[in-house]
């Protein structure tokens, strides 16, 4: 179950690293706020499972040995 956030400390997108990146993206397809307004207000939403952070960090995760 979701708990509102209270404060901007309480959002996950407040604790994300790729905030500026997201808004860019963002910028480029609007459809995706729908995403950014559910896990922004959510404050039990751990921001590593968002689908915007995971598409812009993916490129990081792949292991090329």
């Amino acid at each position: 179950m979701s708990k509102r956030i209270s404060s901007l400390k309480e959002s996950p997108c407040y604790k994300c690293s790729v905030t500026a990146k997201c808004l860019e993206k963002i910028e480029r397809v609007p459809r995706l706020m729908e995403i950014c307004n559910k896990v922004a207000g959510d404050a039990s939403f751990n921001y590593i499972n968002c689908g915007i952070y995971i598409s812009l960090t993916a490129p990081e995760m792949i292991d090329e040995s």
